[in-house]
């Protein structure tokens, strides 16, 4: 009673051009909750899976295929929550710089879930898994990202120290990037629904990655995702750490 409702188009802003509108679209999964709230103005409520609806099989790649091969690398490592469903898991990521859209693409290249529980092992483990991949991709590995809510200045040093070691020194270590006040939660969500809208990201066949991200699910209580320490969580995460720090996102 006696309120006055507005509503109002991305068209109505003077300030945006149709360019600007279009690359707002662009980011944005049609139908998600996002793209219903911020493109249609529709009130709605995130629940259900993440991202299970819109991935399929066109967003998976064999690595014999000449189109698919990255330029540079960055791994991501989620340490686990140490409960009984946790694991520690590693990603090895992609990037490859499309000229003809100007655009980078990202890929999915492999994934490693850690056996080992105590920390020194552990450390040994991700050390040994660099080492194989290192193998694959000689010195075009640039940096091993940590989930840094798990880690510390110590850890990373010692990372650091024992990737010298074994004649790593060229991967730099540091703690995964995490932006947004929430951790970035939201925002890798944003960033996530970009890549698959614009079929800019791409699954190795037969790695673990592409069926757990389609276990992500919305949280309740206002939370982007549900974490109950599943083990589709810690591949999310450390997928997550291997590209938000990703220097070239255009």
């Amino acid at each position: 009673p006696k309120a006055i409702y507005w509503h109002f188009l991305h068209e109505d802003n003077p300030e945006l051009t149709q360019e600007a509108i279009q690359t707002l679209k662009d980011a944005l999964l049609p139908g998600s909750p996002e793209y219903l709230s911020l493109i249609d103005g529709i009130r709605t409520a995130a629940t259900g899976a993440v991202y299970a609806k819109w991935l399929n099989d066109s967003f998976l790649y064999d690595d014999r295929d000449k189109e698919h091969q990255p330029d540079e690398f960055d791994i991501g490592i989620d340490i686990g929550s140490g409960a009984e469903n946790a694991k520690s898991v590693m990603c090895l990521t992609g990037f490859r710089y499309a000229e003809k859209e100007s655009k980078t693409h990202v890929y999915n290249v492999d994934d490693y879930e850690c056996r080992s529980t105590d920390s020194d092992n552990l450390m040994n483990e991700w050390i040994q898994q660099v080492a194989e991949w290192n193998a694959v991709f000689p010195n075009r590995i640039s940096a091993c990202y940590l989930d840094g809510a798990g880690i510390g200045v110590t850890i990373i040093k010692s990372f650091k120290d024992r990737l010298v070691a074994r004649g790593l020194d060229h991967i730099d270590v540091a703690a995964a990037w995490k932006f947004g006040p929430d951790g970035g939660i939201r925002d890798r969500i944003f960033v996530m629904q970009a890549l698959i809208n614009q079929h800019r990201v791409h699954f190795r066949k037969g790695n673990q990655l592409f069926e757990m991200m389609k276990r992500i699910m919305r949280g309740e209580k206002g939370e982007a995702i549900m974490d109950n320490n599943d083990i589709w969580n810690d591949y999310y995460d450390a997928w997550c750490y291997s590209w938000t720090p990703y220097r070239d996102w255009e």
